[in-house]
């Protein structure tokens, strides 16, 4: 997990503290969490981050709200690839555990010759995003 902002209109918050008095924006899903939820397992005082000043219901409509503003999304690293490519980002100020995102499929379709394509190809270019994150993170360091 990372910060998303725009740099021309804000700094990133520096410290914990600045984290919890930014103001944010947050995605809510359909089942009613949020994006922020992976943060819980973080030891965060999750009471102490700022109510989200924008919900939004999914991540190609964070780039314009934090567009000009001075907003912080908090999200996974690998937006940075596509989704949020416009957006400036900075590591966080604490530990999140990873993020597993899981390619779910029925029972009928295991043997079906195209959706056994597909999954081949869904986990080659999950293999080539973890290929190219590694990279921009060892450049970060």
């Amino acid at each position: 997990m990372v910060c998303f902002y725009d740099a021309s209109m804000r700094k990133p918050p520096e410290t914990l503290e600045e984290f919890y008095e930014t103001e944010h924006l947050n995605v809510r899903f359909m089942e009613g969490r949020t994006s922020l939820v992976v943060l819980a397992s973080s030891g965060l005082d999750k009471t102490r981050i700022r109510r989200p000043l924008v919900t939004v219901s999914n991540f190609n409509a964070i780039p314009p709200f934090v567009k000009g503003s001075r907003l912080l999304a908090t999200q996974m690293n690998l937006m940075q690839l596509k989704t949020l490519k416009c957006l400036d980002v900075a590591p966080l100020h604490f530990e999140t555990d990873p993020v597993t995102v899981y390619m779910v499929w029925h029972e009928r379709s295991i043997s079906d010759p195209a959706h056994i394509w597909l999954r081949h190809r869904i986990q080659r270019i999950a293999n080539e995003v973890a290929s190219r994150m590694s990279a921009i993170e060892e450049q970060l360091l």
